[in-house]
């Protein structure tokens, strides 16, 4: 899946620098449900990526079972997971302000990264019989 990702976004990086901006658009949109694919289990998402009401809802448990002796840490993934969505998007934003379209290749350039680590654990996973 992080193959079909990086294509998605080169081709979309490549439509961008044509000024193709509806057909850009929909492969962004596409790679990003492949992201969450990703990260899919069977028919269940177990990281969403590209939305976050969700989380925001889970921000709100973990820290109401936190106030009440529970889990103490158990919000701060949902946090991060958070901060890291809108991180991106800002820098996402600058970098655009900055650099136009040519900003989604650094979004490939970090997707080809993901797919290569992602290929790398999934080699060490299988040559590791404990790590099934």
């Amino acid at each position: 899946m992080p193959v079909l990702m990086v294509v998605l976004l080169a081709a979309a990086a490549g439509l961008g620098d044509m000024r193709e901006d509806r057909l850009t658009a929909i492969l962004m949109a596409v790679a990003m449900g492949v992201e969450n694919i990703f990260f899919a289990t069977g028919t269940d998402v177990r990281v969403g990526l590209t939305y976050m009401t969700g989380r925001l809802v889970k921000i709100g448990q973990q820290l109401a079972a936190a106030l009440t002796g529970e889990d103490r840490w158990g919000w701060v993934p949902h946090v991060l997971l958070w901060a890291g969505l809108m991180s991106g998007g800002v820098a996402g934003a600058v970098a655009y302000l900055f650099i136009g379209s040519d900003a989604l290749w650094i979004a490939v350039a970090a997707a080809v990264v993901i797919a290569v680590l992602a290929r790398g654990a999934g080699a060490v996973a299988k040559s590791s019989p404990g790590l099934d």
